[in-house]
């Protein structure tokens, strides 16, 4: 079992069953708790044949796109000053 499964049913119930546990590792006992896998679960999901398409990887960086872009003036500066 573990304390934060997503499942409510793979985690402790109680904090005194997984205190119980801890107990027991430490001395060096095995835990009450049912793993959420069996070995044979486990194994046949490791063992099971990759997806058959791959994908390509991507170029992290993108496109090249400048950082500043310079702006057509308009003329407002003289406009302003005129207008002042």
């Amino acid at each position: 079992l573990k304390a934060l499964a997503k499942n409510p049913d793979n985690r402790y119930q109680t904090a005194a069953e997984m205190r119980t546990d801890l107990v027991k590792v430490h001395g060096g006992e095995t835990p009450d708790a049912p793993k959420v896998f069996t070995d044979a679960e486990r194994t046949s999901m490791l063992s099971a044949a990759p997806a058959s398409h791959r994908t390509e990887p991507i170029d992290p960086a993108g496109p090249h796109q400048p950082r500043y872009v310079e702006r057509e003036r308009s003329g407002s500066l003289g406009r302003w000053l005129i207008a002042v």
